[in-house]
């Protein structure tokens, strides 16, 4: 069976902590950190303060930029 893929949400990159690790604010306000699946996220910081497109798993996550540029991570933690 396959797993549903997740519906796109509008979602804020609040922080890059660097690391591959980034501060995501969700469409309902939820924050949560996200974690690169590989080393490292190479167009995140520059989206910094700026919406991207969310597919929220409660294991893995993908943001995928304005431009079309994407990024898998795993899901870390909700922190509000």
């Amino acid at each position: 069976l396959m797993d549903k893929i997740p519906a796109l949400e509008d979602a804020v990159i609040l922080k890059d902590l660097g690391n591959g690790k980034l501060i995501i604010e969700r469409a309902n306000g939820e924050q949560w950190i996200l974690d690169a699946k590989t080393s490292w996220c190479s167009w995140s910081w520059r989206y910094e303060g700026k919406k991207v497109s969310l597919q929220f798993g409660h294991w893995s996550s993908r943001l995928t930029s304005a431009e079309g540029e994407v990024c898998d991570f795993w899901t870390e933690e909700q922190i509000l």
